[in-house]
């Protein structure tokens, strides 16, 4: 089981436990990409976990990248090979949040255009 202690890997990801994440603050889904848990797993080198909450079941990964908590979270019944962004609930600020993402995103190797969707486009 990976515990918070964990050295970054490639792009500055430092796998971290998804369990104790979500036991230990709010996360809030703020960016949908095309690309499955298990591959951005792989990549960054974390552990898959398979769960359910009270939102239903999911398959998700946690990291930091730098002082940033965040979690790559897909729910059951979505795509397969897409996957969601989840940020701590105190990043609050559309700037911070937008930044955020296109780290995350840069740090899995991920092009600009694997971002499906993000909060800044809520009407």
């Amino acid at each position: 089981m990976l515990t918070d202690k964990a050295p970054p890997r490639r792009g500055g990801l430092a796998p971290r436990s998804l369990v104790v994440m979500k036991s230990t603050m709010m996360l809030v889904p703020h960016a949908t990409l095309n690309a499955s848990v298990s591959t951005l797993a792989a990549v960054g080198g974390g552990e898959v976990v398979r769960s359910a909450d009270a939102d239903g079941g999911y398959e998700g990964v946690a990291y930091a990248l730098g002082s940033l908590p965040f979690a790559v979270i897909r729910r059951d019944g979505r795509q397969t090979e897409t996957s969601a962004i989840y940020l701590p609930g105190n990043v609050t600020s559309p700037p911070e949040i937008m930044r955020a993402i296109s780290k995350i995103a840069k740090s899995f190797g991920l092009s600009p255009s694997a971002i499906q969707w993000q909060s800044k486009d809520w009407p």
